[in-house]
């Protein structure tokens, strides 16, 4: 099974480096009872402080001394003696393991024989806790990250992601962010592509189409220092490292690029590479920003431009396209949900076309191309139609197959529809069966397909696309995550949530956010 990664995001006021300073607010011209509060303050703090300087000379001397010695650790073979409370006080390994039992005899002694901890490093960490010395270099980063992230060695953590933040350059960047993707180190590749996304135009070119696609995604989202003629050719450049294998990715990295806005030459040139003649989506957005200079330029036709700029993925700096939130609601026979088109820069609100039939509760909505497609409901299971943000029209399309859906969930991926689990209409169907199917239509030659079977009945789950694969996450009474594979046409297991929730999820940059509450969101992305 490929491997995935899901990590739950939780942050905490921590200081990011070994020490901290803190300022005061000045004492002048305050009489004696309203300095009061603040000199006590001070006292408070420069007390801890002295605790804490005279507990660290302390420690460092008991071990100079070689006393009060309580635990022995093995790391491959080699014994170092230690303080217990100094070791547990840092790290949540060793207070996990060096936890009191009445069956052990004094000292303690644990065995280390993970990878990642070598009697050197060890030994290097124990000269951190007892002098303040700092062995933290460029070449050494990496191991000092791989044991703190086995021994939860937070502070040491934070200062390894800060040390990393000072000491970035084009060269190193891509391989610190590899390798933490390759040892489940959030935070860091946070902050190894966040960087590399701003400086994308001086890394190594070698290296950045090295990048693994699931890497790529998340780069090319985040940068906005390429013109739209250099995006292509870095993902063409990409592509041509390895073709056979590579082209296939196409339609999930040209959703980056805006063909209306290639220059002039560069379009003759695509249209003149017979390397990808047999990629439709390729010579499809070719076709698009050739009738875009042509038609609406050449030939001043907005009603053109407009069309073809509302179909574009890439977020425009222009000022006749804005983005906009679209509300879909339902009429019940209690009330009716708002619905209407939201636009974010002007933070105004308009009337939403109504929808041509009234689906009822449990619809499901995915988009495409920026046109919005809605599927079933509890009273229409059979209803599909698309709704065109740039007129502002619903169109109807062909019915679910069968009985239809609700509950469900939707996806698009490279021009297909995807519909997901759900339910049939218990208001049809009073004795319906929970459906694990899996169905696909296909826009261009607007057909429903039967396309696999999920390994479990879900419903009310939510989806999220990373590339080629729709992620299921959850459910009623479901912690499973299934993917479909919309290349290998199968689904599988992909891993399990921390808990049992109806979900939110989306994708953005390559990575895809699953809200499980508003104060605990989890992060997933692709390490392949």
């Amino acid at each position: 099974m490929e491997k995935m990664m899901i990590i739950a995001n939780c942050s905490r006021a921590t200081s990011s480096t070994l020490g901290s300073t803190c300022e005061f607010p000045s004492t002048e011209n305050l009489n004696e009872e309203e300095s009061t509060p603040t000199k006590i303050l001070m006292e408070s703090l420069n007390i801890k402080h002295m605790i804490a300087d005279s507990i660290f000379e302390g420690i460092g001397y008991l071990n100079y001394e070689k006393k009060f010695w309580d635990v022995n650790i093995h790391v491959k073979g080699q014994r170092f003696c230690c303080h217990r409370v100094l070791l547990a006080s840092v790290s949540k390994f060793f207070e996990n393991n060096l936890a009191p039992d009445n069956k052990k005899n004094y000292p303690f002694n644990v065995f280390i024989i993970n990878d990642n901890v070598t009697p050197q490093l060890f030994g290097s960490l124990l000269e951190i806790l007892h002098t303040g010395k700092d062995p933290v270099t460029v070449e050494s980063v990496k191991d000092y990250l791989k044991m703190s992230a086995y021994l939860q060695i937070d502070f040491l953590t934070k200062y390894c992601e800060s040390f990393l933040m000072n000491n970035f350059t084009a060269n190193n960047v891509l391989s610190f962010w590899k390798f933490a993707q390759a040892h489940s180190l959030p935070n860091v590749a946070k902050i190894c592509y966040t960087w590399a996304a701003e400086h994308i135009d001086i890394l190594p070119q070698d290296e950045l189409l090295s990048l693994p696609k699931s890497m790529l995604l998340i780069i090319l989202s985040l940068q906005k220092k390429l013109s739209m003629d250099a995006v292509c050719q870095t993902i063409l450049s990409w592509v041509e490292i390895d073709l056979d294998k590579r082209q296939t990715y196409l339609e999930e990295l040209l959703p980056f690029v805006c063909f209306p806005h290639l220059s002039p030459s560069y379009l003759f040139d695509l249209s003149c590479n017979l390397r990808y003649q047999l990629n439709d989506v390729l010579c499809g957005g070719i076709s698009q920003g050739v009738e875009f200079y042509l038609k609406g330029i050449c030939g001043n036709d907005a009603n053109i431009q407009m069309q073809i700029l509302a179909q574009q993925t890439v977020k425009l700096q222009l000022p006749d396209i804005a983005p906009c939130c679209v509300a879909i609601g339902v009429k019940t026979e209690m009330n009716s949900s708002p619905q209407g088109i939201y636009t974010i820069s002007t933070k105004t609100c308009c009337p939403l076309a109504p929808v041509p039939k009234n689906p009822g509760l449990h619809f499901a909505s995915c988009t495409w191309q920026n046109a919005i497609y809605l599927s079933g409901g509890v009273t229409q299971p059979n209803f599909f139609a698309v709704y065109r943000p740039g007129d502002n029209q619903w169109q109807e399309l062909p019915d679910l197959p069968g009985n239809g859906r609700a509950q469900h969930a939707m996806a698009a991926v490279n021009s297909c529809i995807y519909v997901i689990g759900g339910s049939l209409s218990k208001r049809r169907f009073p004795n319906n069966r929970q459906p694990s199917s899996v169905l696909k239509y296909d826009l261009k030659s607007s057909t429903w397909h039967d396309f696999c079977i999920l390994p479990e009945d879900v419903l009310e789950a939510t989806a999220a696309v990373l590339g080629h694969r729709i992620y299921l996450f959850g459910g009623v009474n479901s912690d499973l995550v299934q993917c479909v594979d919309t290349c290998g046409c199968s689904a599988y297991t992909a891993g399990y949530l921390p808990c049992t929730l109806t979900l939110r999820a989306l994708s953005n940059g390559g990575i895809i956010y699953v809200v499980l509450s508003p104060k605990e969101i989890l992060r997933m992305w692709e390490t392949f």
